[in-house]
């Protein structure tokens, strides 16, 4: 099995963007953004590689958040 890479590459119009593919060879994250160099294609993907390990996952779902919505939803039920 194949180590998990980011690859570089052209897309139609020319500019250069970067993909991320696992182990399998499934794409699991690109760009979304294009760049005007190879080079700056290439920092971007280490940059995404340096900082990957150290993101959290976001789902929403903060308990702070949550309080505020139900705070909220109850105030709402009440001028009903």
């Amino acid at each position: 099995m194949a180590a998990p890479k980011f690859e570089l590459y052209t897309d139609r119009a020319g500019q250069w963007r970067w993909r991320l593919r696992d182990s399998n060879g499934t794409k699991v994250a690109s760009s979304g953004e294009s760049f005007p160099t190879k080079s700056n294609a290439k920092r971007a993907a280490e940059n995404v590689r340096a900082t990957a390990p150290l993101a959290t996952i976001d789902d929403g779902s903060s308990d702070a958040m949550n309080a505020a919505l139900h705070q909220y939803l109850q105030r709402r039920r009440g001028a009903a």
